[in-house]
């Protein structure tokens, strides 16, 4: 099973030390996005968000994928 978008993100956070306003601020998305993705309670993010939000983590290339997988779409019954 794949990792939810928002612990992937939240994980990723994490390793660099960062708050949520800290991220929001370096990608220039509000810090409220940031916790509703966290959260769960928004799960489509928009891919060029999620894009902005990878350079301010300066992830390298496989966790980039991870990342912005992990954002896509679900398919209807699969969670």
């Amino acid at each position: 099973m794949d990792a939810p978008f928002g612990a992937v993100l939240r994980s990723h956070r994490k390793q660099r030390n960062l708050t949520q306003k800290e991220l929001a601020e370096m990608a220039g998305l509000s810090e409220r996005t940031i916790r509703r993705w966290e959260t769960g309670q928004h799960r489509n993010p928009q891919i060029m968000s999620v894009q902005r939000v990878a350079d301010a983590l300066a992830l390298e290339a496989a966790q980039r994928e991870l990342l912005l997988v992990s954002a896509l779409p679900k398919p209807p019954g699969d969670g």
